[in-house]
Parts: C-alpha cells; structure tokens; sequence
C-alpha cells in the first residue's frame, strides 16, 4: 500500500486533530432543512451568494429575496424580516464608519 503525499497526509491530520476547523478547511454545501436538523439550536444563519456574472447580479438577488421569502413565511405586500447584503452595502458601511473616524481624528487634534 502507498504512502499518502505529505500534503494530503497534512491534511487529513489537521481535519482529523480539529474537527470544528474542518468545515473551513473542506466546505458542504446542505440543504437549509438538513442543517436546521443536525443544528437546531442556530437561530442565526449567514448564507453566501454569488452570481454567475456581474450581468446577472439583480437577478440572483431576487431568487435569493424569493426563495427567503417563502422560507420565513413573508406574506405577500409585507417587509422582508431579514437583510440582504452586498458587497456595495458593506462598502458604503465601512466609508461612513472611516468618514466618523475621521471626523473624531480632527476634532481630537485640533484641541
């Protein structure tokens, strides 16, 4: 029998010695229903999406604000009870912080 590369040996010993660190080192993807069975404690839950191209960008935002919808039971006409971020949201969050921070470093040094 052969000896594993020294790699995957590597490998297979850190998912083996850190269980927890294993699903960054090797991600599944589930369904939500399956996860909400093996994790019922969870109340909180992050999903990442990507779009296929920047073109189809809206469109995967929709599917994803639909398929939520349905998921948490949204009635029609209502407001979504969850968030939806992007990467331009996070952006323009991190501006306003730097904008405060900045803002706070002026007022400090011209005292």
């Amino acid at each position: 029998m052969a000896r594993a590369p020294r790699l995957e040996r590597q490998i297979f010993e850190q998912w083996a010695n850190h269980a927890s660190s294993a699903a960054r080192l090797f991600p599944v993807a589930i369904p939500l229903s399956t996860f909400e069975k093996i994790h019922p404690w969870e109340e909180a839950l992050g999903l990442s999406v990507r779009a296929v191209t920047l073109d189809k960008l809206e469109q995967a935002k929709e599917e994803v604000i639909g398929a939520l919808r349905v998921y948490r039971k949204v009635p029609f006409g209502k407001e979504n009870n969850f968030d939806l971020l992007t990467q331009d949201a996070i952006r323009e969050q991190v501006e306003k912080i730097t904008d405060y921070i900045y803002i706070a470093m002026l007022v400090i040094t011209s005292v």
